[in-house]
């Protein structure tokens, strides 16, 4: 299913984008420093149900990390887009956003790091895989400890396969209004 929204071919869907129906929608997360990932009902940017993953205290990046794994790989050379709000329990959270390949864990890349304070942010990204097999895409939230929410998530193809590769992050007050 692409849905479209805004400046991306938006893939993700139900739970695996909003996660309102109480499932992680297919999201895995795992990790030596990963406590606990659930969806927790009242805690969204929005008021609705969010994920919620929490470590156990400072370490590698890549200690945490919560991924989706797509049936057939991203498009070597093409633009995506990820989009997502995000907040920490920690005024100095961090999240790292890379892609990779499910199975190998090799062709790996990315790797932009989102500053993610206690009030809601939104937090986006625009990269251009350079392999053809890579197939997953990971939020590694094992950097700083604490306790991370994330919440409506879109990924996809960029509509405009012209525009700059790009990280951005906007700050939004917690009240869910920019």
């Amino acid at each position: 299913v692409v849905e479209s929204d805004g400046d991306i071919a938006n893939v993700l869907s139900g739970d695996a984008s909003d996660f309102n129906g109480g499932s992680t929608g297919g999201w895995g997360s795992w990790g030596s420093n990963k406590e606990s990932a659930e969806v927790v009902s009242g805690a969204g940017q929005d008021g609705s149900a969010a994920l919620v993953l929490k470590n156990k205290g400072d370490g590698n990046a890549w200690e945490a990390q919560c991924a989706y794994t797509f049936d057939d790989a991203l498009q070597e050379g093409k633009k995506y887009i990820i989009q997502f709000y995000a907040k920490s329990t920690s005024p100095a959270g961090e999240l790292q956003f890379q892609y990779q390949n499910g199975t190998t864990y090799s062709s790996q890349g990315g790797y932009n790091t989102f500053s993610v304070g206690t009030d809601w942010v939104k937090c986006e990204f625009t990269f251009t895989p350079a392999y053809d097999d890579a197939n997953r895409i990971i939020l590694n939230y094992g950097k700083v400890g604490g306790t991370y929410y994330i919440d409506n998530i879109k990924f996809g193809l960029a509509k405009d396969q012209n525009a700059a590769a790009r990280g951005i992050q906007y700050i939004q007050a917690s009240n869910g209004k920019a």
